[in-house]
């Protein structure tokens, strides 16, 4: 891989794990997120994770990351162990964040008040967390309104399942192969670590933009999945 730390894989292990628990962190307890599909605070903590994992792990934090550097180095049988425990790191570092979003926002008012609201008295005492507090990170159905051939307006909702598909291919594959042209030597057009964290923050930045309409994070496996 890219890191050159291959001799210590349980280092690189835990960068991806604890770098990819603290932005999936961020994901959940935004609460501009939880308002709008989801915010920009992950963004910044993930710039703040890269540059820390940087010279350890590479600061992948996403599986299609990790599988796009992997290909990329053509030495698979060398690699293979650290790209496994890297992806694991990941999608165990999710659900560790996911835990630590769990306890920053659980609430046994909120859960209570729902016992009362739904007649389910079994769940008073039950801890969650408040559904307008969490951001979404799955596709959200659709809405489309026409005028049919009677003049009636008609809505109808819908799951744009395979469009979603669609973009969260192209959205891993624009990031797998932007990263790796960034890091590899053979492509990279600097060696500057700092210049570089910052491009792969911007093309980021791009494909969230970009997937703002799907209301999902579908392009890193590890979070959706969490």
């Amino acid at each position: 891989m890219e890191t050159n730390n291959q001799d210590k894989k349980i280092g690189v292990f835990l960068y991806e794990l604890l770098g990819t628990a603290f932005i999936m962190y961020a994901v959940i307890v935004d609460q501009l997120g939880a308002q709008n599909g989801f915010g920009n605070a992950y963004l910044y903590i993930t710039l703040a994770m890269m540059m820390i994992a940087w010279n350890v792990s590479g600061g992948h934090f996403n599986p299609a990351i990790t599988i796009g550097v992997y290909v990329a180095s053509k030495d698979f049988g060398g690699n293979a162990l650290t790209c496994l425990l890297m992806i694991a790191g990941q999608f165990l570092g999710a659900i560790l964040g996911f835990l630590f979003g769990f306890l920053a926002l659980i609430s046994r008012d909120y859960m209570k008040d729902y016992a009362i609201l739904n007649f389910n008295p079994d769940r008073e005492h039950d801890a969650n967390i408040p559904e307008d507090y969490i951001a979404r990170l799955y596709p959200t159905e659709q809405s489309l309104t026409y005028r049919n051939a009677s003049g009636v307006f008609v809505t109808t909702v819908y799951y744009p399942n395979w469009q979603v598909f669609w973009a969260m291919l192209m959205s891993g594959l624009i990031l797998s192969l932007a990263y790796a042209s960034i890091k590899m030597r053979s492509t990279q057009i600097t060696d500057n670590h700092a210049v570089q964290a910052i491009a792969v923050f911007v093309i980021l930045l791009g494909v969230m933009q970009m997937n703002r309409r799907f209301g999902t994070l579908g392009y890193n496996p590890a979070l959706a999945c969490a």
